[in-house]
């Protein structure tokens, strides 16, 4: 949100909030403030102003978080003591500042009115939620700013309020009428005009187009420079010194266009994407009240309010996803480094217990000819009798031991590498095992596309892991029957030991129950056959074990990928909709979106795919399959005409 939108907001607040009285104020994290409003007629409505210095933003609607802060902090106590019951009696933004002020009119203990102004400061990296009285003293912040940090403004209670400082930039009007009686400097070299009227291109040469256009007007961001390039038809990336006199008249055309249109009053709340259909190109990019020319794709609102609340709240969702999602890729890649180096340790007992039988011919050669060995010796030769003709061999001696101590070494040498390979054998078929179930969650975490993707997987991962660890832990002597021996006990003392097991058995199942598990994707084809996808491994066995024996089952050839069913039900699968489900198999497999490259899809029955025990989860084989080539289809696209793909 720039100044310009900002100035808007500001403007339609102060009608649509006219009036509103505050009920409550509550704060769901450290950097957000929530005041729920009553406005007349209208009802009721949240307010959210947060102070995230990585991106503060601005909602107002009906719904409220969960959960709160409790205990509130002080500062919400204080916003309480003094907001609660106060009316709202104006909203102002200083032009082209990115700065809002809400006037509120309080009553104070002893019934006496008072004003009071909480300030908005959106500025990412600087963001703040500023308290002030009447005479513009700091009654608190959300943040505090002492001299340690910025010498020059300190936030602190008791100190005199003092506005960010102003943008060294013309107001959209002045920079209007400048332009309306001036031309560009280069045009008009007898112009002397102050160092601040300049375009920027005449200071800094080495600007771009779209850069010096933004700082040629206070209150215009990065996106209104590209737009006002756009309009002069000129690269925005050029530098500003490369512009011949037509291209900078053109410029100066379009910055007069886009000033004329702020000074108007004029607006368009407008949500702007990158594109329109897939998921990857609904994302939105920018929020703006005027039209911006250069970005074809947008979502029109009534009201700036319920654009700009649109807009961070799909951006707040996003980033919420992205890091949960970083999150969990992060913790499984440090999990996968882990199994590999433990992979690498049990291939290395592996090697070691190789080395086991040649131990074990050392110490029967030695006892052989034990009285043929001197003592004191570190190395000795002697004849392997188990070929034929015997071979030379040399065997190492500890000169400190005597030949048969030297032997048992060698057979203790032997036996503990056979148990080291006996059981690190067992132990790499658990690393592959985990391995493999790792990678493919991985491969899942690559394709999510939304939340419940991402919990399905953290689910699955959790249930797993909790599995392992429980299986794992070494059982307590005193659940042993061998530690209590002795006659039994007495049969009451039997029955409440037998009683108290089944209210432990019966509240683990309580515990256990949870919330109900998030089911797999559902899609309708166009000829309205259901299409189920599995949104990992765990899911995939799952969609097998419940899907009828006739129904058609679908996964990526030599990858690793979503199991897709499509639920016929006892009827025949038309051609159409076996292409649109193999597409989606595509989509959701490790398959190359953005490239829309052709990928081998294997189709066949359920009654052909088989899991075998004891297998990692997702992990299947099947027979009669065919092989078709397909592209990737988003399933979003399914209800418009012509989106199946071909064959």
């Amino acid at each position: 949100m720039d100044g310009i939108t900002c100035g808007a907001l500001a403007t339609e607040l102060n009608t649509t909030l006219d009036n509103a009285t505050v009920e409550r104020v509550v704060m769901p994290d450290r950097n957000t403030v929530i005041l729920q409003l009553y406005i007349p007629v209208e009802g009721k409505t949240n307010l959210y102003l947060s102070a995230n210095p990585s991106y503060p933003f601005f909602q107002l609607h009906e719904t409220l978080p969960s959960p709160l802060l409790n205990p509130p902090p002080s500062f919400a106590m204080l916003l309480r003591k003094h907001l609660r019951r106060s009316r709202l009696q104006a909203v102002s933004a200083p032009p082209g500042e990115r700065l809002l002020s809400f006037h509120f009119r309080s009553l104070n203990e002893m019934g006496d009115f008072y004003e009071i102004t909480l300030h908005f400061e959106c500025m990412p990296r600087t963001a703040n939620l500023i308290l002030v009285n009447h005479e513009d003293i700091i009654l608190d912040a959300i943040r505090h700013i002492d001299h340690s940090v910025n010498r020059e403004r300190e936030i602190l209670p008791a100190h005199p309020y003092v506005p960010p400082p102003s943008q060294d930039r013309l107001l959209p009007r002045e920079r209007l009428h400048m332009l309306e009686n001036t031309l560009l400097s280069d045009l008009r070299p007898e112009l002397t005009l102050p160092e601040n009227t300049m375009m920027l291109s005449d200071l800094r040469p080495e600007l771009t187009v779209s850069r010096a256009a933004m700082q040629a007007v206070a209150g215009f961001s990065p996106i209104l420079g590209t737009e006002a390039a756009f309009r002069a038809f000129i690269d925005p990336d050029r530098p500003i010194s490369s512009l011949n006199a037509k291209e900078r008249l053109n410029l100066e055309e379009s910055v007069r266009t886009l000033c004329r249109l702020v000074l108007s009053g004029d607006v368009s709340p407008r949500v702007y994407r990158l594109g329109e259909g897939s998921q990857s190109d609904d994302v939105p990019i920018a929020v703006h009240v005027l039209p911006l020319t250069h970005l074809p794709y947008y979502s029109a609102y009534k009201t700036i309010a319920e654009a700009v609340t649109a807009f961070n709240r799909r951006k707040i969702r996003d980033d919420h996803f992205k890091r949960k999602k970083t999150t969990l890729a992060s913790r499984l890649r440090d999990e996968i480094r882990h199994t590999r180096r433990k992979q690498l340790l049990h291939e290395e007992d592996v090697a070691k217990g190789a080395k086991a039988d040649d131990q074990q011919l050392m110490g029967e050669l030695i006892l052989a000819n034990i009285y043929q060995i001197p003592k004191g010796i570190g190395k000795v030769t002697l004849e392997n009798y188990h070929e034929d003709p015997p071979k030379k061999i040399a065997v190492i001696l500890n000169p400190n031991r005597t030949p048969a101590e030297n032997a048992q070494i060698y057979f203790h040498q032997a036996r503990r590498n056979r148990r080291k390979k006996e059981a690190a054998t067992k132990l790499l078929k658990k690393d592959e095992h985990d391995l493999n179930w790792l990678i493919s969650l991985q491969d899942a975490i690559n394709w999510a596309e939304n939340d419940e993707d991402l919990e399905a997987i953290a689910s699955e991962y959790r249930t797993r892991r909790e599995a392992q660890d429980h299986s794992d832990r070494p059982r307590s002597p005193s659940h042993t029957t061998d530690a209590l021996p002795g006659k039994p006990g007495k049969r009451s003392k039997r029955r409440e030991k037998a009683y108290a097991n089944r209210q432990r058995y019966q509240g683990s199942k309580r515990q256990k129950s949870g919330p109900a598990p998030i089911p797999p994707r559902t899609f309708t084809s166009s000829d309205g056959f259901t299409i189920l996808v599995g949104r990992n491994p765990m899911q995939n066995d799952q969609l097998l074990r419940k899907a009828r024996k006739d129904d058609v089952w679908m996964h990526i050839k030599s990858g690793a990928g979503s199991h897709v069913i499509v639920s016929g039900e006892g009827r025949a699968v038309p051609e159409r909709t076996l292409n649109e489900a193999a597409g989606i198999a595509a989509w959701y497999s490790s398959a190359n979106r953005a490239g829309g490259a052709k990928t081998d899809i294997d189709i066949c029955l359920v009654r052909d795919v088989k899991k075998p025990p004891r297998t990692a989860p997702g992990y299947v084989i099947y027979k009669n399959q065919k092989t078709i080539l397909i592209e990737p289809l988003n399933p979003t696209t399914l209800s418009t005409p012509n989106s199946a793909a071909s064959k």
